[in-house]
């Protein structure tokens, strides 16, 4: 719900004032890396079109004379428009990422004014540093192109249009999974208007952001721990890991599942199966980004006689979440599959070092057989891991 407040004041010292809303956008987004599987410092790409609506506010004041054109004070551009986005995020380093974008919004109306807004072009470059998993920083240089205006009475509006080159900052908090606030700032750097105009000297802006309608006990899954890991990478809702889903995988004890030795150099503790898990479990194997023991993984499915797979996640992986529902319903179709889950927050984590370090992208998934033979699946699809499932199984007659 876009708002402001312009002030303006022209050569004979008259002054103006407007508030209201600005243009409300709809819009549709679609996140092309589900096409490839995100993570794995592969890029980010969206693509988004929508219709702006006639919601923003125009006033005018100023002597009509030839000596003193009108001024134009505007929240918006107040009239239908169609506009289509693409951006790409390139993370190059968990905390770091480079963005670019590149818009176009085309007028389908005439304003209040009875003024034809020209098509305008918004481009840039940035970058997104990401201190915590509860803050994210911007920083970039903004273009703007905007085609000169035409007036249903006087035609073409000489004094509009020109080109505009910024440099913006961001500061974004996230409060909870829903509830999002954010600070900015603009300063020109250069401007090249056409006629007689306005320039911009300085802008701050803020905003609220709140996202409604997900269907939590649908979409999460429950790894077994009370505390949601935060989406660093693009900032979505994040995951809830509780023990408030629909499937009852029974009560797992810790010191049942898992044990934990010290390395004689200092390592993290890693964490191993001691004893099979109950009928349909997937059962954390380890979770922010610890490593475990892959042999302790072998002898365990030897001496129990199952197929263990071994499933790398991560919360920014959108194909992962997908995967997660299809994995508990074979735990449970096949008694003898372990499904053990290994959180990858990043690919500079002990665990992605440790085991896939090569990696192409998430979700990697193991099928490790009784005889020790391990299948290695990167970007695993569904029927990829159902045959290897069926090749493990088949040593097991």
């Amino acid at each position: 719900m876009p708002t402001g407040l312009a002030r303006g004041q022209n050569v004979l010292g008259e002054k103006s004032q407007l508030t209201g809303f600005g243009d409300l956008r709809l819009s549709l987004r679609y996140e092309l890396a589900a096409l490839w599987g995100a993570g794995a410092y592969r890029p980010s790409v969206a693509i988004s079109g929508g219709l702006a609506l006639p919601t923003g506010v125009q006033g005018r004041f100023g002597a009509l004379s030839p000596e003193i054109p009108v001024t134009v004070l505007a929240i918006g551009r107040g009239a239908f428009a169609a506009n289509a986005r693409i951006e790409a995020t390139q993370f190059i380093h968990k905390s770091f990422a480079l963005s670019a974008w590149f818009s176009a919004e085309a007028p389908l109306g005439l304003n209040a004014l009875g003024i034809q807004n020209g098509v305008q072009l918004d481009y840039g470059l940035g970058l997104l540093v990401l201190p915590t998993s509860w803050m994210q920083v911007s920083t970039r240089i903004a273009g703007q192109s905007l085609q000169s205006a035409e007036s249903a009475q006087n035609g073409l509006l000489v004094n509009s249009g020109g080109h505009l080159a910024a440099f913006e900052a961001q500061l974004m908090f996230k409060a909870n999974k829903r509830l999002n606030f954010m600070l900015g700032a603009r300063t020109p750097l250069a401007a090249f208007l056409n006629g007689a105009q306005v320039a911009e000297s300085a802008s701050m802006f803020s905003a609220v952001s709140i996202s409604f309608g997900l269907k939590e006990d649908e979409d999460d899954h429950d790894h077994g721990d009370e505390a949601g890991h935060n989406d660093e990478h693009d900032n979505a809702d994040t995951h809830d890991h509780g023990d408030k889903h629909a499937h009852d995988h029974g009560k797992v004890d810790d010191e049942k599942t898992q044990t934990q030795q010290k390395s004689h150099s200092n390592e993290k503790e890693k964490r191993h199966p001691a004893s099979a898990p109950q009928k349909g479990d997937v059962i954390d194997l380890a979770k922010g980004g610890e490593s475990f023991d892959l042999t302790a993984l072998k002898a365990f499915s030897a001496a129990n006689k199952r197929v263990v797979l071994v499933d790398f996640w991560a919360e920014w992986c959108a194909p992962c979440k997908a995967l997660d529902k299809e994995l508990l319903a074979m735990s449970v179709m096949h008694p003898q599959l372990s499904v053990y889950k290994v959180e990858v927050p990043d690919f500079e984590c002990a665990a992605a070092k440790a085991h896939i370090k090569n990696a192409k992208g998430l979700p990697v998934v193991w099928v490790i057989s009784p005889s020790g033979h391990i299948e290695k699946l990167e970007v695993a699809t569904l029927d990829q891991i159902e045959e290897a499932l069926a090749a493990a199984f088949r040593t097991l007659q």
